[in-house]
Parts: structure tokens; C-alpha cells; sequence
């Protein structure tokens, strides 16, 4: 069966949610809908998203930026874009400053591309929030989270053992080493031979 990612969608106004939501779907993604703190939080434990598009205005109660921390207290492999008006340098120096990072940012009037708003969608998956990320540094960075897991795995460990020693899901388990292994540069015929040759760069 196809992977799909999950984006759960944040926004309390009804027509915009549902333009987005379509648009994602039509690109390939699987599509959860919340308008407020307490739904996204219970929705993400029952969706498990891979990423998490919010808009950082969400009326009255909590804001978008509240509803991303308190995402990222249920899943920290969750990927966090906040979709704002505010200008880029304050977002900038903005998420910059927040804890449980890192967070990605689009200014709602950049996303009418789908090409644009998809590719950020898929980079957010894996932890990456800026394109010049991606180039090549001659050095291999893990997150902590990444290092611990593949870690757990090199000692032996089931992803349900670890997902249970985290108090997280086995998907966001297998995201984190998905992440782990595009950032480690491996590829294999199918996920395991992937995550044995994952294992056997890490170890040197």
C-alpha cells in the first residue's frame, strides 16, 4: 500500500480549512481538519499527522503558536508550519525563540502554488524547514531523537519496544528513522533493507 502523509490542518476559518484541505488532498496527502487547541490535540492522537499546518490567528482561546506546543508535547517528531500574515523577519525571530523546535513558517499569501505548499508540506516531514538545509555539507547531522533510535535499534530493540519506552506511537517511531535515514543519505529495496543499511552507516 502507498505511504501517504497525514497533515493535520489547523484553522478556524470554515471556507479557508476546507480550500486547503482540498488542495492537500489533491497533491496526495491525507487530511485531518481541527478549528481550534482542543481538537487538534485530540486529533492528533487519534490521526497521528506527520505534519501539522496551523494558522497562528485562531480567534478566540488559544493561538496557533499555544496549539503547537502542545502538539509537540503529544508527538515531538511532529512537523510544525504555521501559516501567518505576520511579517517573515518576526516569524523568523519569533520561532526561532520557541522551545520543543524547530518550527517552519508560510505567509498564507505565498501558498497559492500547490507545488510550493506540497514541498514544504514533505519537507516539514523530515524535520526541515529551509531549503538550504538540504545541501550538501560533507558533515551528517541527527536530530537527538534520530541518534537515540537508531541507537535503541543498533542494541537490538523492536520500533514497539521503543515506541513504548517513549510513550509514543510506532508510526512516530518509523518516522523518526525514516528522518534518520534520508538524513544518513541510505536507500534499500524495501524499509527494512533500508533501516539495516541505516544501522550499518551509523555504526561506523
Amino acid at each position: 500500500m502507498e505511504f501517504r502523509l497525514k497533515v493535520l490542518l489547523v484553522e478556524d476559518e470554515t471556507l479557508v480549512s476546507s480550500l486547503l484541505a482540498s488542495t492537500l488532498s489533491s497533491a496526495g496527502f491525507d487530511v485531518a481538519e481541527s478549528s481550534n487547541s482542543s481538537e487538534a490535540v485530540k486529533t492528533c492522537k487519534s490521526f497521528d499527522p506527520d505534519v501539522a499546518l496551523i494558522d497562528v490567528d485562531l480567534g478566540q482561546g488559544p493561538s496557533g503558536i499555544d496549539v503547537a506546543h502542545r502538539l509537540r508535547m503529544e508527538n515531538e517528531t511532529i512537523g510544525i508550519l504555521f501559516l501567518t500574515n505576520i511579517s517573515v523577519g518576526y516569524m523568523r525571530n519569533l520561532v526561532n525563540s520557541f522551545d520543543r523546535g524547530p518550527y517552519g513558517y508560510l505567509p498564507k499569501d505565498s501558498i497559492t502554488q500547490l507545488d510550493d505548499l506540497a514541498s514544504a508540506v514533505k519537507l516539514a516531514s523530515r524535520g526541515i524547514y529551509d531549503d538550504s538545509e538540504l545541501e550538501e555539507t560533507g558533515e551528517v547531522k541527527l536530530t537527538a531523537s534520530q541518534f537515540e533510535v537508531l541507537s535503541l535499534l543498533s542494541k537490538g530493540q523492536s520500533v514497539r519496544q521503543i515506541a513504548k519506552d517513549r510513550n509514543t506511537s510506532t508510526r512516530a517511531v518509523n518516522r523518526v528513522i525514516n528522518r534518520a535515514c534520508d538524513s544518513l543519505g541510505v536507500e534499500g529495496e524495501n524499509s527494512y533493507h533500508r533501516i539495516i543499511n541505516a544501522l550499518k552507516v551509523f555504526k561506523e
